[in-house]
């Protein structure tokens, strides 16, 4: 059946996590996506580093920007732009994510972009939107989970009673991932309307990683909702459930100080979690009140503290209940069910052997992805490019002169 976006161009402005993010996914599905990197900026390679024979590659890129063609331009020229907008006639896609208003300054904004292709899909993918009082503030991943009130709720039991209790920076960008996905789905979104409309007109889509945090915080809202609406009592809350104060679904620490985690939520395994405890008197019990709860987290934390992780993990195999132990990155590599699903893919690198990439987790049943190819150097296809675009030789060392692509590449 082919790729699901074969024979669709995205052109790809973006840096750093999220945008990238989402073109790898695209590109994965079959797009040609077409970097547009800036040949002075400071941060296109960050670490871990890949290292062989002097040469070093950015182990996240090799991830983020597999599968994708790098050309470098100094978009602040008119010769560069003139390219980019020689690209824009051919592109299905554009994102970009600049702070709002800097786009119209190097003529790729939308209304510009649109007047050479009207049925190109631009899509938008900043901090704070291009509405609002913020923006034009900067920001990362943990500003923006900051304001949603997930960073707020990112700390242990016990809340704001604890003076002490300071939240944890997350270790995964929910904010900025989520941004990544809410624009490849708007995108896809896009692709199809403009497949089914007579006209095939474009659209411009206004993506925040704010607002996707906000959209993403969905279980915490739903108690601050019902907190504002509704007069009678909860059974318990959702947000509390999921910060940890009940026993059913929570962290316990092994004998050899690992550690497990417990989401017994339904009735039938936390019965069943009971019963493999010895505590079957609590059946019935995974949402008590506030004093017998902690009574019940303090008998089954006695209970796990008797045994290695090794021997829970034997016992709870041969149970039905939500238990899993809580294990390292390196040692997920190792786990049965992700190396079954191959999560992890290897390719083989020309510079640094055989690598290991983090998998697409897409599985069509009628269609393929892309196969994982090695992600291109800066401006690597800048010749390849420019000639698809019918430029001479001549005129490519003509831009070259005009320091189109950065430092001098003598083409020949």
């Amino acid at each position: 059946m082919g790729f699901p976006l074969e024979g669709v161009m995205i052109l790809d402005f973006t840096r750093l996590l999220p945008g990238p993010y989402c073109t790898m996914i695209l590109a994965d599905m079959g797009a040609e996506v077409i970097r547009i990197e800036d040949p002075s900026y400071l941060y296109a390679q960050y670490p871990p580093f890949y290292t062989n024979k002097g040469e070093s590659e950015s182990i996240n890129n090799t991830i983020l920007m597999r599968n994708k063609k790098s050309i470098a331009l100094n978009l602040k020229i008119p010769q560069s732009q003139e390219i980019v907008h020689e690209l824009v006639k051919r592109a299905d896609i554009v994102i970009e994510s600049f702070r709002p208003g800097v786009t119209t300054g190097l003529h790729i904004d939308y209304a510009t972009l649109k007047n050479i292709n009207s049925s190109i899909i631009y899509c938008s993918l900043t901090g704070y939107g291009q509405t609002g009082p913020y923006a034009q503030k900067p920001g990362h991943d943990l500003n923006y989970q900051g304001y949603s009130g997930a960073l707020w709720l990112n700390r242990s039991y016990g809340g704001e009673k604890n003076t002490e209790n300071i939240p944890a920076v997350p270790c995964t960008q929910t904010a900025d991932l989520g941004g990544s996905l809410y624009a490849a789905i708007s995108i896809l979104g896009a692709l199809h309307s403009r497949s089914v409309h007579p006209e095939e007109i474009g659209d411009y889509i206004d993506i925040a990683m704010l607002d996707c945090a906000m959209a993403m915080n969905l279980t915490a809202f739903s108690d601050v909702f019902a907190k504002k609406t509704i007069n009678t009592v909860q059974p318990f809350s959702t947000s509390d459930l999921l910060h940890g104060k009940f026993p059913c679904y929570k962290v316990y620490r092994t004998k050899d100080e690992k550690f497990i985690s417990i989401a017994a939520i339904e009735h039938k395994f936390w019965a069943e979690l009971c019963n493999l405890l010895n505590l079957s008197e609590f059946i019935g019990k995974e949402f008590a009140d506030e004093d017998e709860r902690k009574k019940i987290a303090d008998l089954i934390g006695a209970k796990i503290a008797e045994r290695t992780l090794d021997e829970w993990q034997s016992l709870f195999d041969s149970v039905r209940t939500c238990a899993s132990p809580v294990i390292s990155p390196v040692e997920s590599l190792q786990n049965v069910q992700i190396q079954a699903r191959e999560c992890i893919q290897y390719l083989d690198h020309p510079m640094y052997g055989k690598i290991p990439h983090l998998a697409n987790p897409i599985r069509y049943s009628q269609s393929n992805l892309v196969p994982i190819g090695v992600s291109p150097h800066l401006g690597d296809h800048n010749l390849e490019i420019m000639e698809v675009l019918g430029y001479t030789k001549s005129q490519i060392q003509e831009f070259d002169k005009q320091k189109c692509f950065g430092r001098k590449r003598k083409y020949k």
